[in-house]
């Protein structure tokens, strides 16, 4: 029973599934985002902070085309799989529905890139940088991801998540020597990506027996609709995550790019530490919304009876250390990143809580608009707040923006929490 000692309770989760599934997820985040910020302190003293925010650039309009792909599917056909794990048919129809959008989006972001370069000088006068970094949206949205975690044998995708990630660190020592290789990064980026989507396709299509067709009109429009809020989420989400980035490309000078793009890229990686526990527990939470609210509700309070004060520790540590971190991990011409750093140094305390409050509870209660509206606010918000500090505070204002952004992220997502009648007290 969840009102049995942490310990207990602890013994019993290890028993169950979902102990296999996060630790495999741990391994996942860590080859999908903690390896490839093992080649941040070596690109950005290799290729100086112009280049670096350049390269830095290129990879957020990217992530925008990886979130139109995505389409919210790695909530929405999670959950749709884990609920029909046990039903052959039906899952061939989510998996090839899913598939086939993801598919389409693709050559839509792509005719998209194709404008941006063909109409605008920003684009065009460093087109190599963005062709070289596409093919990582194809290999993104083969990448099934959402089919693994929904049948919860992570195992697959996190084997060869490691080798191709390994990969692209291998390449990146061996042939980036100078600035003037910055474009062997997003090449190498890509090639890592469409490695990884292609095997990991094949694996899921070989090891669960999937069978592939054209789904009907009927059910991709329904698989459509199933996501569309929380896409708008995701999208909203980014719009305080890579639009820093995009409107810093635009508004101000790459070098200002990598200041920031050097301490978010720091930030992000103590934020990875909430995502194999989240993601780990979701399948599992939303089974224990099926059977009991007040059962969820107290498994999810004993998760953050644990692990809050490990992610206050963490955010206090980067306060503290700030501008010894980005020397470190970033170089002596990134100590202007100190400051950005300082001022998002609460913001893995954030993302740890907004996703209980709003993945844990809103998404697996069926809340998806509240969700969807708590980013789509807070998203507006943190893109007026830029256009107005970006020109006179440069890095130091996106930084403030989206410090502001998160906080309103986590009160959101607590107040519709809090009317579902969860409280963390």
């Amino acid at each position: 029973m969840l009102t049995l000692p942490f310990t207990q309770v602890l013994q019993g989760v290890l028993k169950r599934r979902i102990f296999k599934n996060f630790l495999s997820l741990t391994f996942y985040q860590i080859a999908n985002y903690i390896f490839p910020l093992v080649t941040i302190p070596y690109l950005s003293r290799v290729l100086g902070a112009e280049k670096f925010g350049l390269v830095m650039f290129a990879h957020s309009l990217i992530l925008y085309f990886n979130i139109l792909t995505d389409y919210g599917f790695n909530l929405s056909a999670v959950r749709e799989i884990a609920v029909h794990a046990d039903n052959n048919k039906k899952i061939w129809e989510i998996f090839n529905s899913v598939v086939l959008i993801k598919l389409a989006f693709v050559i839509l972001t792509f005719f998209i890139l194709l404008f941006l370069i063909s109409f605008f000088d920003k684009f065009n006068a460093d087109y190599k940088v963005y062709l070289f970094a596409f093919p990582a949206v194809l290999g993104q949205s083969l990448f099934p991801i959402w089919f693994f975690q929904g049948m919860q044998q992570m195992k697959y995708i996190t084997y060869f998540s490691i080798i191709t990630k390994l990969t692209y660190i291998v390449l990146i020592f061996t042939f980036v020597k100078n600035s003037s290789d910055y474009l062997l990064v997003p090449l190498f980026n890509s090639v890592s990506a469409i490695g990884s989507g292609v095997l990991t396709f094949l694996i899921s299509v070989y090891n669960f027996k999937l069978k592939i067709y054209i789904p009907s009109f009927e059910k991709i429009k329904f698989y459509l609709i199933d996501g569309w809020y929380v896409f708008l989420s995701q999208v909203s989400m980014q719009l305080f995550n890579s639009a820093n980035i995009l409107l810093l490309g635009l508004l101000a000078d790459n070098k200002s790019v990598a200041y920031f793009a050097g301490a978010d890229k720091i930030i992000k990686a103590f934020n990875y530490l909430a995502v194999p526990i989240v993601n780990a527990i979701f399948p599992y939470v939303g089974g224990l919304f099926k059977r009991s609210k007040n059962e969820a509700f107290k498994f999810l309070k004993v998760i953050i009876r644990t692990f809050a004060p490990i992610f206050l520790t963490v955010s206090l540590f980067i306060f503290i250390f700030s501008e010894k971190i980005c020397i470190v991990f970033l170089g002596e011409e990134f100590t202007n990143s100190s400051a950005v750093l300082r001022i998002l140094s609460l913001v893995p305390f954030f993302v740890f809580m907004n996703n209980i409050f709003g993945t844990q509870i809103l998404i697996n209660l069926g809340c998806k608009r509240n969700y969807a509206m708590v980013f789509i606010i807070s998203g507006v918000f943190n893109i007026v707040l830029i256009m107005l500090l970006v020109w006179k505070f440069k890095y130091i204002g996106v930084a403030i923006s989206s410090f502001f952004a998160e906080f309103i992220v986590v009160s959101g997502m607590y107040y519709f929490a809090k009317k579902e009648g969860f409280k963390i007290l």
